[in-house]
């Protein structure tokens, strides 16, 4: 077998294969031999006919099974060769089989890059270092009361954080708005649900009353025909109801598993769950910052075809044959922000198989069968969550892997210089919002 391999742009490799006639001849005639003791031909007793009349009848059938079979085996064999990890499908083309002329034909396909991963070191990694404070259990305490909410009809004027029931019809320059229709809708005031203009509009609104509300459209609303525009909503209002919020006594406490019903056990439990959340976050950003670290030392080039399947399975198909295109936006345009941010997904994931293998990690049955039993303690029948898991080892490959990766992180936490970066629980948990736990 011959091979020969190039370079043609980034990541896609031309690769030319050639096996010789004798190869394939050799194989067509093991093949025939072996069919002759079985093949039943009109004429001829059951494995009596000879090897000339089975050749006629089976042997274009029979060498295309032989080439078939030797496309798929030489490729791989090729790969191996030539040392090559390819990244996704290839595509073969200039296949040339012809009887006397061996088997030649040419596959495309995009390698995974080639990462070297240097002087960790050297990189300084931040790590949030926040602890878990009265208050953020108290903020978290209210945050239950309100998921516990029970909402009770009023008869007054709707006010922010009442919910109110109403249906609603609008129309933009005299013209009905598609998809605005609606009847008992339900917004809750002031939670962020509604057009801010329709929030507004519906305060002060009681159950019975209707009036017209005029809700603004940006200049650049993604739909041109309401761009800049001013629709006006006709609304009428069913009911408005106001919430309680429960006491935090012993049902309202047992109802959260906490059987003793008393505040200061119950507080244990949140703190003990916020706890556990906040180890999970501080985790999750760290390897995130490790990751990125990791890439602005060492750029990835990351293959076209990992891309579109990226973005294949965010519902954003890619182009032809593996090359990604984005998927267009309301505007005609490429959604770039979907390719970017699904390429810098991509690039971590590289950088973190490659961690893995640098790191030599293998799979470690023990830590599997933990993490699987743990995560079995959450079912009715955690042996037969443990046995399902058991049954089939590709069900295993997921937490296998999941494990290997943190393994590789630590393991590069260790090696890297890590800086704790003092924040309030609040900050780390919800980003960008302003609270008293920041403060």
């Amino acid at each position: 077998m011959q091979v020969s391999v190039e370079s043609t742009s980034g990541l896609e490799r031309r690769m030319t294969v050639e096996i010789p006639p004798e190869g394939i001849d050799s194989e067509v005639g093991s093949r025939l031999d072996n069919l002759m003791r079985t093949a039943r031909i009109p004429g001829f007793r059951p494995g009596k006919a000879p090897l000339k009349v089975v050749a006629r009848r089976f042997g274009a059938a029979v060498r295309d099974e032989v080439v078939g079979d030797l496309l798929r085996s030489s490729f791989s064999d090729a790969l191996a060769r030539e040392e090559l990890r390819p990244a996704g499908e290839p595509v073969i083309d200039s296949v040339d089989t012809a009887p006397g002329t061996g088997l030649k034909y040419t596959a495309v396909f995009e390698v995974f890059p080639d990462i070297d991963l240097r002087e960790l070191e050297s990189i300084e990694v931040r790590r949030p270092n926040a602890e878990v404070r009265e208050t953020d259990v108290d903020r978290m305490v209210e945050t239950l009361r309100e998921r516990r909410r029970e909402w009770r009809e009023v008869a007054r004027a709707a006010r922010p954080g009442d919910r109110i029931t109403f249906d609603i019809e609008g129309e933009v320059d005299g013209q009905p708005l598609e998809g605005s229709v609606g009847e008992n809708r339900v917004v809750e005031l002031g939670a962020g649900h509604a057009i801010p203009d329709l929030d507004d509009g519906l305060a002060g609104m009681e159950a019975g009353s209707a009036r017209d509300i005029e809700v603004s459209y940006p200049a650049d609303h993604p739909s041109d025909r309401l761009a800049g525009k001013t629709a006006v909503m006709h609304v009428e209002a069913g009911k408005v109801e106001e919430g309680l919020l429960p006491e935090v006594d012993a049902d309202f406490i047992r109802g959260f598993g906490v059987e003793s019903g008393e505040l200061d056990d119950f507080r244990v439990n949140v703190r003990s769950n916020l706890e556990r959340e906040l180890e999970s976050a501080t985790a999750a950003i760290t390897r995130t910052r490790l990751l990125d670290s990791l890439l602005e030392r060492h750029p990835v080039e990351v293959p076209e075809s990992l891309l579109a399947e990226e973005l294949g399975r965010a519902g954003m198909p890619g182009a032809d044959g593996g090359r990604s295109t984005v998927e267009e936006g309301p505007g005609g345009g490429r959604d770039e922000a979907a390719e970017a941010s699904a390429r810098h997904r991509l690039r971590q994931g590289l950088v973190l198989a490659q961690l893995v293998s640098d790191l030599d990690i293998a799979p470690d049955p023990g830590a599997v069968r933990a993490e699987i039993e743990r995560m079995a303690m959450t079912y009715e029948d955690p042996s037969r969550v443990v046995g399902w898991f058991y049954s089939d080892p590709s069900r295993l490959r997921p937490v296998e892997s999941r494990l290997m990766e943190q393994r590789a992180v630590d393991a590069a936490l260790a090696r890297v210089t890590v800086i704790d970066e003092p924040c309030a629980f609040d900050e780390l948990m919800n980003p960008g919002q302003t609270s008293e736990a920041s403060s």
